[in-house]
């Protein structure tokens, strides 16, 4: 490994003088270097901690500082005074800091958990090969070693970040948590407390909680035992790509002198000069793997596709390489799929008669066609013991959707939950998915939607909330039907509106707005009870599914809405398409007290707009927030300003402009 640990001691020292302001905002803080109380917390940081079984106190990685020995079935209580916040009724944005040391990879280690009665498994663990994490957000790709010591930080906000840090630098970017799910935080957290006895022998130097994400800066300002790598790892080399079936399959070397690095792949109709602008393939490839398959699809019929590829190696630290490009194209046969019609059915009733759908594209979900795949471990007889075939259509207002569900024995009982009946999961993402890539479901303007077609009603399924959109009523809007030969029958006609805004919980969604030719993510989770009371298998759309599909939309196939691939730039559908960044001038011009700004954004955008004076002080903030592609009016309010000459500034993603603006009062 690389490393620069003078220049990271002088980092340290900068970046501290800068973030001591900052340290206040620690709700607790305990470091056990009092041999009489070691649980008593940091003066003016928190409560003291609550010792459930034994300990023991022993040295700690410098001299005169201590630390505690604590093993299996003995925990800490921690009360960390945190109100609720992050947008929920739990503590959903937080920071924790843990000093350890394991003796032994052996075994699992647990460092916490947030059930309050320790009546479930722990929510952060050290795995038998030593990686870092759990299930729900993914384990580190790199193991720590052991009789090590270790500064492990853990930054989360739920729905929108869940990144574990190591000595300093990005160890884990984990898959993002739901709002006031498993890994929110009730006002107790259990330290190093598993129930099931996974909660090995760790030794604990210092321990801290904040009530919000620390930066990169921050945590890097709390220092490391370990001295940091900086230096970004040589490119890749031998990036080749070999056209195969449907699929192009790419090849490279690693780097030479690298350990536990990972490899990060991009592909683009264009040459690629930017990373940022090109599509991702995949990510974190691990070292050794030296290729990877890039399922090739197109709308409607067989096409040839042409593309360019890049890749980049990460470390083990987290820097990146430059890119290795492949200057060449490699054209290939795309595999024509279905397409989401761009017309609503004619005559449109959900009365279980399909004959409506017939000039509609099939989304065939069938074994012995290789359009069907098993979820690992399910109990399969053949295409008569399920398969499908689906249909999507959508007009402004609706997404329609039907199914034709072949299954030998359907079973549904209220008694059982809804996932362990007979019925149907959709997963589908409501926004144009070109140039985007998401490791967690989303909201807002890129909203990810998980669909449950039941017997009862459609349900829209996030974690712990079950929104209810349709009754199997009779109405005209939901249909859910057996039909004489085994298996049964779906339709439904669903606002956008509705998906946006009729929530039981949780943010607004921006209401979508259909354009043809938008790139749309979408799987299936078919799910087969055959009456035993239990799901005995998991039927797939997506061949990378494996009953992971409902947390993690990387492993979704893509569809389109009509029979183009792309949206037309000069096409505008309803205002939705711009074919540009831009930003106008303000009107009025000059004005007194108010004024609004215009501008428009092709993509979705996370958006910044401020307002400064002639000596560039930041004097408002008008926009900063995640914002759908399309035009977009502010209203600025200038009425506790002096009259003078201003410039507003916006900035979405690579697109920065600056404009003048005269305030005459």
């Amino acid at each position: 490994m690389k490393r620069i640990s003078f220049l990271y001691l002088l980092c340290v020292i900068a970046i501290s003088s800068t973030l001591n302001a900052q340290d206040s905002t620690r709700k607790g803080w305990w470091k056990f270097d009092n041999p009489d109380t070691p649980l008593k917390a940091e003066q003016n940081y928190g409560s003291d901690l609550r010792l459930v079984g034994t300990h023991l106190l022993i040295d700690g990685p410098e001299v005169g500082n201590n630390a505690v020995k604590i093993g299996p079935g003995s925990h800490y209580k921690l009360t960390h005074g945190i109100l609720p916040n992050g947008g929920g009724l739990r503590v959903n944005e937080y920071t924790i800091q843990i000093d350890f040391r394991i003796p032994a990879l052996s075994g699992w280690h647990c460092f916490y958990q947030t059930d309050i009665t320790n009546g479930s498994d722990g929510d952060c663990f050290i795995n038998t090969s030593g990686s870092i994490g759990v299930w729900a957000t993914g384990y580190s790709p790199h193991p720590i070693i052991a009789n090590e010591w270790y500064k492990l930080v853990i930054s989360v906000k739920n729905g929108t970040q869940y990144k574990y840090y190591l000595d300093g630098q990005l160890f884990h970017d984990g898959t993002v948590q739901e709002i006031d799910g498993r890994f929110a935080l009730d006002s107790l957290l259990l330290v190093f407390a598993d129930e099931d006895g996974e909660d090995g022998e760790i030794d604990c130097s210092e321990l801290a909680i904040w009530d919000r994400v620390l930066s990169q800066e921050e945590v890097f300002s709390l220092g490391s035992f370990h001295a940091i790598d900086t230096i970004p790892p040589n490119t890749a080399s031998g990036l080749i790509v070999t056209p195969l079936s449907y699929q192009n399959l790419i090849l490279w070397t690693d780097v030479p002198g690298e350990e536990g690095e990972v490899y990060n792949l991009y592909y683009s109709e264009k040459a690629i000069t930017d990373i940022t602008k090109a599509e991702v393939l995949k990510l974190g490839i691990a070292e050794n793997s030296q290729s990877a398959e890039q399922i090739l699809r197109s709308a409607i019929i067989d096409q040839d596709l042409t593309y360019y590829y890049a890749i980049v190696c990460k470390d083990y630290a987290g820097n990146l390489s430059s890119p290795a490009y492949s200057n060449t194209p490699t054209t290939n046969k795309g595999k024509g799929v279905p397409t989401i019609a761009k017309t609503a059915p004619a005559n449109f009733i959900a009365d279980g008669d399909l004959s409506e759908w017939a000039s509609i594209p099939q989304f065939r979900i069938i074994n012995s066609e290789g359009t069907g795949f098993l979820a690992p471990s399910g109990k399969f007889d053949g295409d008569q013991d399920i398969s499908a075939i689906a249909y999507f259509a959508m007009d402004k207002d609706y997404l329609y959707f039907a199914a034709d569900v072949t299954d030998d024995i359907y079973s549904w009982s209220e008694a059982n939950a809804s996932y362990m009946n007979d019925c149907v999961d959709l997963m589908l993402g409501l926004f144009d998915s070109h140039n985007m890539f998401f490791k967690s479901y989303q909201r807002g303007v890129t909203p990810h939607y998980h669909f449950r077609f039941d017997e009862k009603q459609v349900l829209i399924e996030s974690g712990a909330n079950m929104d209810s959109l349709l009754l199997n009523n009779g109405g005209q809007n939901y249909f859910f039907g057996t039909k004489f030969t085994p298996g049964y029958t779906i339709e439904a006609k669903i606002p956008f509106v509705d998906l946006a805004h009729r929530r039981d919980s949780g943010a607004l969604d921006s209401v979508f707005v259909p354009v043809e030719g938008m790139k749309i993510p979408i799987d299936f989770s078919i799910n087969d009870a055959d009456a035993t009371g239990d799901r005995e298998l998991v039927f797939c759309y997506s061949p990378y599914n494996d009953d992971q599909s409902y947390y993690d939309p990387t492993r979704w196939l893509w569809t389109w809405i009509g029979n183009k691939m792309s949206v037309d730039p000069n096409a505008v559908e309803d205002g939705n398409v711009i074919a540009d960044y831009s930003l106008a001038q303000n009107y009025p011009n000059p004005f007194n007290p108010s004024t609004k700004i215009t501008y428009s954004l092709q993509n979705p955008e996370l958006v910044s707009m401020k307002v400064f004076d002639v000596l560039g002080r930041e004097v408002a903030t008008l926009v900063n927030q995640y914002q759908s592609a399309g035009k977009h009016t502010v209203n600025f309010n200038a009425g506790n300003l002096t009259s003078g000459m201003y410039f507003y500034k916006i900035e979405a993603g690579s697109f920065q402009s600056v404009k003048k603006l005269m305030l005459l009062k």
